[in-house]
């Protein structure tokens, strides 16, 4: 964790409609949420950490417009306990605030007007940074913050990155 390291290899290939589903049928996490994200570091954002982290190797397929210089394009979900959700948000700004980001938004996640709940009965609360400096660093920062249960940052998990353009598909491996 920490520094920032040299981008992996990348190439380009042009695959077949059926090359694709069979490696989708293999081991893949698409990603299909407006809110998630990946970058050339093969770093995302999404909530499919519980997978990601039990599997060997982690394929995520996505279009290009998921491929950011930066993650941060989009909110990133943070879990909290229900009880004392409010305090744990307050505790939250405050650490991201003393970790250098200025005024981040977090919004409460809602559905159908309504607090959405995970599984587990926990909230979700959307943050959005604009830009996010240095991603190992911020995951350790959220997780420090007592009441959270999971963030959204999945550090290192990634093992190749499958971005959909048109007419090819450009491979980022680890």
């Amino acid at each position: 964790m920490g520094g920032v390291s040299a981008a992996p290899k990348r190439r380009m290939i042009w695959i077949t409609c059926a090359w694709a589903c069979a490696a989708v049928s293999a081991v893949i996490i698409p990603f299909s949420r407006a809110a998630s994200s990946a970058d050339t570091f093969l770093n995302t954002v999404s909530l499919a950490g519980t997978v990601a982290a039990a599997s060997r190797k982690m394929i995520v397929i996505a279009d290009e417009s998921k491929l950011v210089p930066r993650l941060g394009k989009f909110p990133l979900p943070v879990e909290v306990v229900e009880f004392g959700h409010k305090s744990t948000a307050t505790r939250l700004s405050a650490a991201l605030t003393e970790a250098g980001y200025t005024r981040p938004s977090l919004t409460l996640r809602q559905r159908d007007g309504a607090v959405f709940k995970t599984d587990g009965g926990n909230v979700i609360y959307d943050i959005a940074f604009g830009s996010i400096q240095n991603a190992p660093k911020l995951g350790s920062v959220i997780s420090a913050v007592p009441g959270v249960v999971e963030h959204g940052l999945f550090i290192g998990l990634a093992t190749t990155l499958l971005i959909a353009g048109p007419g090819e598909i450009e491979v980022i491996n680890r």
